[in-house]
């Protein structure tokens, strides 16, 4: 009688404890979902939301990448076209653009995007590594690291499909255009060089043209949703970010260029890029602060994007063509220098006028600097022009800090 209890006391600890176990495991596994964490809804995004160091600290990797992709480029043995230098930077700066709209769209305080963001930051350090080889003519291996960073984002916005299926009417077309970019990346591999750049610039374009393409969706379900359409602050912060990356670069080179030499030439021609860097940082953050974009169409929000790129675009060529000028100094990459500067005060008054119907003036100005360089410059040394160059960017600065202090008033 005794025996029989105790097998059946026992039984029922055993099941008993079986059950605390699962109990157990279920917690075990709950708390672990809470520390993975899952993509915030669309509907749940952070409004106003603050830039984490984790943004912050990823960023570190696209300063090596732009350095590495400019002196990589400059130092190739064979003479490379400016567009394999644009190509390339567009495919890797894409990646940082993916990242940064996933943060603000559905981005979370989470492991699993520390995680994500870290194995980002690596693999744009790995492919910049690749970057001589690339120049060297050698594209397979930067092909297998860029065909791993597709497969991750592929993951991240088919995991916020799993977590917010009605977001599906706004992301189907970008995980439609994902999978034929990856075909094209792994195709890639099977073909000559030629035609691996033919398909990289084809994945480029079919990268920066989706979103806007992708737009009217994407306005329907805001729309649908009751979700309010503005410009995110977040996001244009972080363009800032990457514009301050590239203006880093740009100053960086400069001290290169002084490093070890005490001449007179080259301590005024130092000076003088220095404040041409200065100018064209003034005239970005003192004069692009405070947009406010609440357009009645998400077209509108896309369109300021692809501004913002490109805008870094052509500051990445003024870092490139400022490294030239300096090391091997002529016309012709005088005039490049001088173009791509003038682009980017261009593109940071065409922005200022779509966002916020200010900066006429300033852009006019541009426009009559750019002019005059031209018709006298062929006349005047690159001391001249940079001077020159620096006198218009300090009208303009003065023109807009006047203006701003008249409207505070």
């Amino acid at each position: 009688m005794f025996e029989a209890w105790r097998i059946v006391y026992f039984g029922k600890v055993y099941y008993i404890i079986k059950v605390i176990k699962l109990i157990e495991g279920l917690i075990f596994l709950n708390r672990f979902q809470q520390w993975w964490g899952t993509p915030l809804k669309l509907v749940n995004r952070v409004v106003n939301r603050k830039i984490s160091w984790l943004e912050l600290f990823s960023d570190l990797a696209y300063v090596v990448m732009l350095h590495t992709l400019i002196t990589s480029f400059l130092r190739a043995e064979h003479h490379y076209s400016v567009w394999y230098f644009i190509l390339f930077f567009l495919l890797t700066f894409y990646i940082w653009t993916d990242f940064t709209l996933f943060f603000d769209l559905h981005g979370s305080h989470s492991a699993r995007t520390t995680i994500i963001t870290l194995i980002q930051m690596i693999s744009v350090l790995a492919i910049s590594t690749r970057f001589p080889l690339i120049f060297a003519g050698q594209l397979r291996s930067f092909i297998y690291i860029y065909i791993f960073v597709q497969v991750v984002m592929i993951y991240l916005w088919t995991l916020v499909l799993r977590i917010d299926p009605e977001h599906w009417e706004s992301a189907r077309l970008y995980l439609i255009c994902a999978w034929l970019a990856l075909f094209m990346l792994i195709g890639c591999l099977f073909f000559g060089h030629q035609a691996q750049i033919t398909l990289l610039v084809l994945v480029t374009i079919i990268k920066y043209s989706v979103m806007l393409f992708n737009s009217p969706f994407m306005n329907n379900e805001m729309k649908r949703r009751k979700i309010e359409i503005e410009e995110s602050e977040a996001i244009e912060e972080r363009y800032g970010e990457f514009a301050m990356i590239v203006l880093g670069e740009a100053t960086a080179i400069a001290t290169e260029y002084l490093t070890g030499k005490s001449d007179l030439t080259h301590i005024v021609v130092f000076i003088l890029v220095v404040l041409n860097v200065i100018g064209i940082w003034w005239i970005y953050y003192a004069f692009m602060d405070s947009i406010v974009l609440r357009p009645s169409h998400y077209i509108w929000v896309e369109i300021l994007h692809s501004f913002h790129e490109l805008l870094i675009t052509v500051l990445a060529l003024m870092a490139l063509f400022l490294y030239e000028v300096l090391e091997d100094p002529s016309e012709l990459t005088l005039i490049l220098y001088i173009l791509s500067l003038l682009a980017s005060i261009v593109v940071i008054f065409c922005i200022k006028i779509y966002a916020r119907r200010e900066g006429k003036v300033s852009l006019m100005l541009a426009f009559i600097m750019g002019i005059t360089v031209f018709i006298i410059g062929r006349y005047l040394s690159e001391i001249s022009i940079l001077t020159i160059i620096n006198v218009f960017l300090a009208l303009i600065i003065f023109i807009e800090e006047r203006r701003q202090v008249l409207e505070s008033q």
